[in-house]
């Protein structure tokens, strides 16, 4: 009860300090950024669902950020990773596990149908225009999944004329990249084509990972007569990764439990192929017929050399997952007046091909070997309705999906936005969802649960956002509940207690609020303050006791959940400090995490131990000069004060955490043509 006083404190104060505080002005908003997707082609930011949206252009607010590393600095987007180029970043939206967030690029999820999440490092930020988080359940637009939100890739605003751009990039640790992207129009519709190509090269050695990689895209928006138009888009990456293994911290014994093996070397590489055809057909005034086709292929091998804690042996684990995603989108929208409507169908088919293996080196001999082949479809209808009754504006959506490996499930959105006059909007915003299991969770061979359900939750937000004078603030407080998680845990049903299946037995709530100010400092100056705090906790079910005999005892207990800062703050100074110098100095806050380990030390009783890692504060510095109209170099240190700090924790009690990189730089030459 003591967040929801102190939110209610602050959002009454902050109700009336704006409005006695800031006189009529001028509004700066960052511009639309249009997304492809035709299932829902409003614009997001002009809902009640709360987001965020950032543009990709070579601003210094975005520096040299990668897209990893842009995503995870939104508010309540948080992703453990060991940072650097390529390495693992799968964001997460208001606590939620990565799988329970949607990567979409072009309207469409990304996300793994084995694993349920995606490593956003496989992404090139200049093949993108901007990014968007959208905060709460989506699934009740896109279906399926998107339970804690999703992060939306889009390719920016339409450019009006021919231009190409490149791009290279040299970094520490010899890091190289080279980019072009070239846009150009032909024809009498004015039809335009894009495309993009890059090499990232690495040359050095860095303690916890080593990344290249090559990516090619194109993308077509053609307009045949007064009526049809459409949008193609492809792209292909091929990426490799190498990670060597995180070893026990210096001077401690693993003890049976705590850490059976440790890694050597880990490797990786990671191809993905996409496409996508979007076709909008005007019926009559304001109505119109869309169709969206895609076809996406991933495929990641991954190789890793450790040594068993028990036999002191050599093992050499491997596996490869090709997965590959087909989906197709109807609809039919209409606009009349202050009403909105749009309704639609949709399916997808997942397949999965994997083979993992581990290999005795000093034997020369398989230890296990396993092959698993599967597919699986979603038929989805939908609904969406939004209608403007003068200052205030309500809108619904809903979608009920019938999957052919679990039983139909329903979702739903409502909300309403309400403008208070001298720059004020309230907004509203209620919604329920579900995550699908993945293929993984319900066909692993040997240990899959084909009769999971899918996690469901509520969550709920009230918004109160305010721009005048130069100023634009945002105070917004949420809940939710997640029931019926899926997590992979030992099988009260095989005695010997080493096999371990994915169940439904843990539940989730966070409770938070959040305030940002933004405030025009001079003409092409700003700053922005951003301050998050949330509680999560999750009721797991724990084991016990253990006596390894087949007695086993279990029990529910209420944690902190893992490894989710509780306090999360930033200052930045950002924007033209000449006509032609660009300043960004972003300080970022992170408070301390938490993990929690077996601890089998008192066996049979088997306890958790808990491991941190310390509060931190970060620094990182960026400046682009313009020395022609056409060309700019671009230099960031990230890290600026060598700070040793880690995201992500070790893999046992045993571990050391994953390090963040320690001081960085990169200086980027970029040329307009």
């Amino acid at each position: 009860m003591r967040i929801y006083f102190i939110s209610l404190i602050l959002f009454v104060n902050y109700f009336f300090l704006t409005c006695s505080a800031f006189a009529a002005g001028n509004i700066f908003e960052l511009s639309p950024i249009n997304v492809s997707a035709v299932r829902d082609r409003c614009e997001y930011f002009k809902s009640s669902q709360a987001s965020v949206q950032k543009s990709l252009e070579e601003t210094p607010e975005t520096g040299n950020y990668s897209l990893a590393e842009i995503a995870s600095g939104l508010p309540f987007v948080f992703s453990p990773s060991a940072g650097g180029p390529g390495a693992l970043s799968a964001p997460a939206v208001f606590g939620g596990s990565a799988s329970q967030t949607l990567i979409l690029m072009d309207g469409r999820p990304l996300n793994s149908p084995g694993l349920g999440s995606f490593n956003l490092s496989l992404l090139p930020r200049e093949a993108f225009g901007g990014i968007e988080a959208f905060y709460g359940p989506v699934s009740s637009r896109y279906g399926i999944n998107g339970l804690s939100g999703a992060v939306n890739l889009s390719r920016g605003a339409e450019l009006k004329e021919s231009s190409s751009f490149s791009r290279t990039v040299f970094s520490s640790l010899g890091n190289f990249e080279q980019s072009l992207k070239s846009n150009f129009f032909r024809g009498r519709n004015g039809c335009r084509h894009g495309l993009f190509l890059k090499r990232h090269i690495y040359g050095g050695e860095r303690p916890n990972s080593d990344f290249g990689a090559d990516y090619a895209g194109y993308d077509f928006n053609f307009r045949t007569g007064p009526s049809l138009e459409g949008y193609f888009s492809f792209f292909y990456s091929n990426s490799r990764n190498g990670v060597p293994g995180v070893m026990p911290a210096e001077g401690y014994t693993p003890q049976f439990g705590d850490s059976r093996s440790y890694s050597i070397f880990d490797r990786q590489a990671d191809s993905l192929c996409f496409s996508n055809l979007d076709l909008k057909y005007s019926v009559g005034a304001n109505r119109e017929i869309a169709v969206k086709l895609f076809n996406d292929a991933q495929n990641a091998y991954f190789d890793t050399r450790y040594n068993d804690w028990l036999s002191a042996a050599l093992i050499t684990s491997s596996s490869n997952v090709k997965t590959l995603s087909r989906g197709s989108y109807v609809s039919y929208s209409s606009a009349a007046g202050r009403n909105y409507f749009k309704a639609g169908a949709n399916r997808i088919k997942n397949t999965l091909a994997s083979r993992e293996s581990a290999f005795d080196t000093g034997a020369r001999t398989y230890i296990s070997c396993v092959e698993n082949s599967l597919s699986a479809a979603n038929n989805g209808l939908w609904t969406s309705w939004h209608t403007n009754a003068g200052k205030t504006s309500f809108e619904f959506s809903f979608n009920h999906d019938r999957p052919d490996y679990f039983k139909p499930a329903n979702s739903y959105s409502a909300g309403s936005i309400r403008e208070l006059g001298r720059g004020k909007t309230l907004k509203i915003f209620h919604a329920a969802g579900y995550r699908a299991p993945t293929l993984n969770d319900l066909f692993y061979p040997g240990a899959g649960n084909p009769l999971l359900k899918p996690e469901s939750g509520i969550f709920n937000s009230i918004a109160l956002e305010r721009a005048h004078r130069g100023v634009k603030s945002a105070i917004r407080i949420f809940h939710k509940n997640t029931s019926d998680m899926i997590e992979w845990f030992a099988d009260t049903s095989d005695p010997s207690g080493f096999r371990w299946t994915p169940q439904n037995i843990n539940s989730f709530h966070g409770r938070g609020i959040s305030l940002s100010v933004e405030k025009k400092i001079s003409p092409k100056l700003y700053g922005l303050f951003y301050y998050e705090t949330a509680r999560y906790r999750q009721k797991n079910i724990e084991q016990i006791y253990d006596d390894f005999a087949g007695g086993r005892k279990f029990s529910q207990v209420e944690r902190d959940a893992r490894q989710l800062p509780r306090i999360r703050a930033s200052a930045n100074i950002y924007g033209k400090l000449t006509k032609r110098l660009g300043i960004s100095f972003l300080n970022t806050f992170t408070s301390k995490m938490k993990f929690y380990y077996a601890d089998y030390g008192m066996a049979p009783v088997v306890a958790m131990k808990e491991k941190n890692i310390a509060a931190n504060v970060i620094s990182d510095l960026n400046f682009i000069f313009e020395y022609k109209n056409d060309e700019r170099i671009g230099v960031s240190v990230e890290n600026l004060f060598n700070k040793s700090y880690a995201r992500r924790f070790g893999s046992s009690f045993a571990d050391r955490d994953f390090p963040m990189p320690g001081r960085s730089w990169k200086i980027s030459f970029d040329k307009r043509y």
